[in-house]
C-alpha cells in the first residue's frame, strides 16, 4: 500500500490511511471524467440527493442520510468513518472495518483533493458517496498492491465531528491548556455517560496530556489545575475498569493518589482492578482503607467481601496444587 503520507507529514500524522491520503500531482492525469457505475436500485432509493459539485463530474456526491448545522470549514479537524471501493465493488480499505475513524485538518492536502472537496460540502452526522475521478485521488499511479491506475473510487463517507484545530500544547499559556483540558474531560464526561467508554478514554487522555507538568505553573493555574488532573485520573481508571484494562486503572488510581492520597475513588478502584489482578493482599489493603473512609458504602464492602473470597479461594486451589505435587 502506498505511503499514508506526504513526506513532510509523515512524522506528525503517521496513523493516516493509505487510501486517502493525497499522492504527489501527476502531471499527466487524464483530464476525461469516466462515466458513473451502474447503481444498484437499492443504491437508487437510498440516495436522497446528488450533487456535481465541482460541476464538471470531477466529484459527485450522492448523499443517503442528511446532516444538521453548518458544513465543516476548511482547516478544521474532521473524523469520519468511511468505506471506499472501486467500480467493481472490490473493497480497498475501510475505517468500519477497523473500528478505528479517520481525524485529517480539511483542506490542508494531507488527503486525496476529491476528499477535501467532497468532505468540506458535508454536515456533521451525513453519510454520502463520492464518486471521484482519477486525477481527484490516484491519477495514473494509483497506489500499488490496492489501486490500480487511472482508477475511479467510490467512497461512502461519515461525518462525525469537526472542530477548530487545536493548538500545539507548547504554544498555548497554562491558562489555555486549563480550558483546554476542562473542555476535553466534558466531552469525555459526554461520551462516557452515552456509554461510549473508548471516546471517553481518548478525550480524559487528552486533557490528561494538557495538564502534563502543570505544578510547575504559576502558582494560581497550578492551584486551579490540582483537581482537575485528579478528576482526570480517576475518570480514566473508572473507563479502565469498564474495559478490564487492570493494570493501567492501576496506574492511574495512583497517580491520583499521589495528589490526594485520601481518595476513596481511587483506594476502591484501585482495590478492584487489583483483585481482578490476583494482588489480593494490596487490593485488601487497598479496599479496608476505602472502607474506612467510607464505612456505610456498599459497594466497597462488596468488593472487598468479593477480593476476600477469591484470596480464599486462590489459597484452596494453590494448597491442592501442592499437595498432588509432594504426594508423588
Amino acid at each position: 500500500m502506498a505511503s499514508p503520507m506526504a513526506d513532510e507529514d509523515k512524522s506528525s500524522l503517521a496513523t493516516a490511511s493509505a487510501s486517502i491520503v493525497e499522492q504527489p500531482k501527476d502531471e499527466t492525469a487524464k483530464e476525461d471524467v469516466m462515466p458513473p457505475p451502474a447503481s444498484s436500485s437499492n443504491d437508487k432509493e437510498n440516495v436522497l440527493e446528488e450533487i456535481d459539485l465541482l460541476g464538471n463530474g470531477k466529484v459527485i456526491k450522492s448523499i443517503l442520510r442528511r446532516g444538521t448545522g453548518e458544513t465543516a470549514p476548511i482547516g478544521n479537524e474532521v473524523t469520519v468513518h468511511y468505506r471506499g471501493t472501486l467500480l467493481d465493488g472490490t473493497e480497498f480499505d475501510s475505517s468500519y472495518s477497523r473500528k478505528d475513524p479517520f481525524t485529517f485538518t480539511l483542506g490542508a492536502g494531507h488527503v486525496i483533493k476529491g476528499w477535501d472537496v467532497g468532505v468540506a460540502s458535508m454536515c456533521k452526522g451525513e453519510i454520502a458517496e463520492l464518486l471521484i475521478q482519477p486525477d481527484f485521488a490516484y491519477g495514473e499511479r494509483g497506489s500499488p498492491g490496492s489501486i490500480p491506475p487511472n482508477a475511479v473510487l467510490k467512497f461512502k463517507v461519515e461525518l462525525l465531528k469537526f472542530a477548530p484545530k487545536k493548538k500545539d500544547k507548547t504554544m498555548m499559556s497554562s491558562e489555555e491548556r486549563l480550558e483546554a483540558a476542562s473542555a476535553s474531560k466534558e466531552e469525555g464526561n459526554k461520551a462516557f455517560k452515552s456509554g461510549d467508554i473508548e471516546g471517553a478514554s481518548r478525550m480524559y487522555a487528552e486533557a490528561k496530556d494538557m495538564l502534563e507538568g502543570s505544578e510547575e505553573w504559576a502558582d494560581a493555574h497550578a492551584a486551579a489545575a490540582k483537581p482537575l488532573k485528579l478528576s482526570v485520573h480517576l475518570n480514566l481508571a473508572s473507563c479502565f475498569l469498564k474495559s478490564e484494562a487492570w493494570l493501567e486503572c492501576v496506574l492511574e488510581c495512583t497517580a491520583a493518589l499521589k495528589l490526594d492520597n485520601g481518595s476513596v475513588k481511587a483506594l476502591f478502584r484501585r482495590g478492584v482492578a487489583r483483585t481482578h489482578l490476583a494482588e489480593y493482599d494490596t487490593a485488601k489493603v487497598d479496599l479496608i482503607a476505602a472502607a474506612k473512609a467510607d464505612p456505610r458504602n456498599v459497594e466497597i464492602r462488596k468488593a472487598l467481601d468479593e477480593c476476600k473470597k477469591a484470596a480464599a479461594e486462590y489459597e484452596r486451589v494453590s494448597s491442592q496444587t501442592y499437595a498432588k505435587m509432594f504426594a508423588k
